[in-house]
């Protein structure tokens, strides 16, 4: 719905969302009542694919074939470091693609940040964070990246808790009884944190970097993988 209310041409995708279909009725300008049918037809679409899948359904027939046994893949379990980064594997890429995402956006929008709507006082106290005047595309996006340095915390957080939980629930013994130490499995997992941490930061300053391109912002690129460094 941001980015069908902020980029030309694309406000189609406002009707892939339900917030999107709200405003689509307009209410208070122009209603258009007949909107209310979409969720009804969707709704009667999706009770039709239901109906069509329970017919056909069986025990061992449906879309998808789990299976209780797989192939082995050593690939990454060579080394400490190796078995540290094939197990944050996903956890890393699906932190980087949210904060890409919305580091997107937020570069997108900086460019319709307004002072309208916002008192003084709240501007001057914003202003303390250093971020400058927050009314303004490069304010706005400096006060933003407050929040990409609370997320990039949560993550290195998480990998500490992660690590410990690894302890907790004896996954460790396995690895320890081969020939690795407690300081080289430890080492490993904090250098996994670390590089991720920062491959994190740096994926929200470029991010941001494009979205402003896109909307139209002159955004220093050095600046912003600054702030994500730092």
């Amino acid at each position: 719905r941001v980015v069908a209310d902020t980029v030309g041409g694309a406000g189609w995708l406002s009707w892939l969302s339900p917030f999107g279909g709200v405003e689509e009725m307009r209410p208070f300008a122009g209603a258009r009542p007949g909107v209310l049918c979409a969720p009804l037809v969707t709704a009667g679409l999706l009770y039709a694919c239901s109906g069509w899948l329970q017919r056909r359904r069986d025990t061992g027939t449906g879309l998808f074939h789990p299976t209780d046994t797989r192939p082995p893949h050593m690939q990454l379990l060579r080394s400490a470091g190796g078995q540290a980064v094939r197990a944050e594997l996903s956890p890393v890429m699906i932190w980087t693609g949210a904060i890409a995402f919305y580091g997107f956006i937020v570069g997108e929008i900086s460019n319709t940040i307004s002072s309208a709507g916002i008192p003084a006082s709240l501007r001057n106290e914003l202003a303390k964070f250093g971020a400058g005047s927050v009314s303004t595309p490069r304010g706005y996006v400096g006060f933003v990246f407050l929040f990409f340095v609370l997320v990039a915390s949560l993550f290195a957080a998480a990998q500490v808790s992660a690590m410990r939980g690894e302890e907790l629930s004896g996954r460790l013994e396995t690895v320890l009884a081969q020939a690795v130490s407690r300081r080289g499995w430890l080492g490993a997992r904090l250098g996994v944190a670390v590089g991720a941490t920062g491959l994190i930061s740096l994926t929200a300053g470029l991010s941001t970097w494009l979205g402003a391109t896109v909307g139209g912002v002159s955004v220093s690129l050095s600046s912003l993988l600054l702030a994500g460094a730092n």
